[in-house]
């Protein structure tokens, strides 16, 4: 029973890929351990949310070296548990940029980084990962059939996750106009962003007169205001267009 074990263990990885692979998962959560550690502590005061959060990253990552180091010694387990942690971990990366290039950095995000410099490059460790554990599966073996399973699943999450932000995006607009005449320029944008208290804005626009001119103006009017609210959502917008309205 021992040997047939053995054998199966065996067949299962590639020994010869299993470590290098063992060896970058384990690098990989000591680098993203040491990460969370910094920002912790350039956090002041500490919010307890983050620091709960933090602390579980700290205690995954301290998991994924004991499983890097178990790949290392063949444990088929530790390829498949590395596997999904790391998907995971790359499907959260991907969808925080999709979401960032949407709506901009959440609000821990520390400012001095821009995460289009640091996002691109986590991901692309997590995909040198992924190739690096799908190798380490022997072709043709269970495993192997498994981890392609599972690599097919989070990319279907991904696109899921995407997919379902730009729709929940309920204004992305692309400026066409050659001269930009209807844009907000990137000072205004500043001072739109720069403001922190709330902010009613009310669109009056209610000529009678007959113009064909009129909806299009008004259209150009609350296109400007969704531009406005969408840069800094404490910004309410209120389009005016009876007496009512007005009192």
């Amino acid at each position: 029973m021992a040997i047939n074990k053995r054998t199966e263990v065996t067949e299962s990885l590639h020994t010869t890929l299993a470590r290098p692979a063992g060896v970058f998962s384990a690098v990989l959560a000591i680098a993203g351990m040491a990460v969370t550690v910094l920002y912790l502590r350039s956090l002041s005061p500490l919010p307890a949310l983050l620091t709960v959060l933090g602390v579980a990253k700290i205690v995954l990552g301290a998991i994924l070296v004991i499983a890097g180091v178990q790949l290392i010694r063949g444990q088929s387990w530790a390829q498949r548990f590395l596997l999904v942690v790391i998907l995971a971990w790359l499907v959260a990366t991907v969808s925080l940029t999709v979401a960032a290039l949407l709506w901009g950095p959440p609000s821990w995000w520390p400012e001095n980084f821009s995460p289009f410099k640091i996002l691109p490059l986590m991901a692309l460790l997590q995909i040198v990962a992924v190739i690096l554990l799908v190798a380490a599966s022997a072709p043709g073996s269970r495993l192997r059939y498994a981890t392609n399973v599972t690599c097919s699943i989070a990319a279907a999450l991904a696109l899921l996750f995407a997919a379902n932000m730009l729709a929940q995006a309920d204004y992305v607009r692309r400026d066409v106009e050659t001269l930009q005449r209807y844009a907000l320029s990137p000072r205004m944008q500043k001072i739109v962003q720069a403001v922190d208290q709330p902010l009613r804005l009310s669109c009056v626009y209610t000529s009678d007169e007959p113009d064909d001119e009129t909806p299009v103006r008004r259209a150009r009017i609350m296109d400007l205001f969704e531009e406005i609210h969408e840069l800094n959502r404490g910004i309410q917008i209120a389009h005016i267009t009876t007496d009512t309205d007005k009192a």
